[in-house]
């Protein structure tokens, strides 16, 4: 929803741009702005499904914080996204699926929800279904709150990174311009207090502009090779008139 109010926020160390994000710093961010309407972190992994019967599979896994559902503005087709209890560090192991990855396992059942998926050794109930579509990009499968699985010494060291990066909402009527010098202004504060220590400077990018970039070799390719396409179809128009011609 509103996607053109969304940023992607990464830290920038010397030499390492883009870098993952220090969970401590995102929770200052969080406290201390006044341009966003929230903020969230996400991380991506490649988990195993123990199932006792078949084969182990590998499935792509995107662990969110708390409200990273709601930030986005996205419902699930069936069920529900997390409760802030199971964002907890003990909360109980909650799962949302994507809709392909539902119909793959599931049949496209409603009779899903309820049922568990040990995923490491860990049952995780099934809590919801994403809509059509939704995680195709990333090709995420499935979806788990981030403060179970991350380990304890990432919420308490705040250079201790575990691959997250993060997504925020413009508060209405604020500018890129405006939100960018704020979390600016708020991260070299926490360099100067914890210089030896923070996860670096933070770096806001439209997140549409992002995930462009991410396609942008992709949708070259494709572009050329319906240029090439044309080329071969109009030359092979132009051979058989010359073919017809008296």
């Amino acid at each position: 929803a509103r996607a053109g109010r969304l940023e992607w926020i990464t830290e920038s160390l010397p030499g390492v741009p883009d870098n993952n994000v220090s969970w401590l710093d995102m929770q200052d961010w969080k406290r201390q702005n006044g341009v966003f309407q929230g903020i969230a972190g996400y991380s991506d992994f490649n988990v195993a499904m123990t199932q006792r019967s078949g084969e182990p599979e590998l499935l792509s896994v995107r662990y969110t914080s708390a409200g990273y559902f709601e930030l986005l503005g996205v419902r699930p087709l069936l069920g529900r996204t997390f409760t802030a209890a199971e964002h907890g560090r003990h909360g109980t192991p909650a799962a949302v699926v994507a809709y392909s990855y539902w119909r793959q396992r599931f049949g496209g059942a409603a009779s899903a929800l309820g049922r568990l998926l040990e995923l490491d050794n860990k049952a995780w109930t099934v809590v919801g279904v994403m809509p059509p579509g939704y995680g195709r990009i990333t090709h995420t499968q499935l979806w788990l709150p981030f403060e179970q699985a991350a380990g304890k010494s990432y919420f308490v060291q705040r250079q201790f990174s575990w691959s997250m990066y993060a997504v925020a909402r413009l508060q209405p009527g604020v500018t890129f311009r405006q939100a960018d010098a704020e979390l600016t202004a708020i991260s070299r504060r926490l360099e100067r207090r914890y210089p030896s220590t923070t996860g670096g400077l933070a770096v806001m990018t439209p997140l549409a502009r992002h995930v462009a970039g991410d396609l942008r070799p992709a949708l070259l390719l494709l572009a050329t090779a319906v240029l090439l396409l044309l080329l071969v179809a109009c030359a092979n128009i132009a051979s058989r008139g010359n073919w017809e011609t008296p």
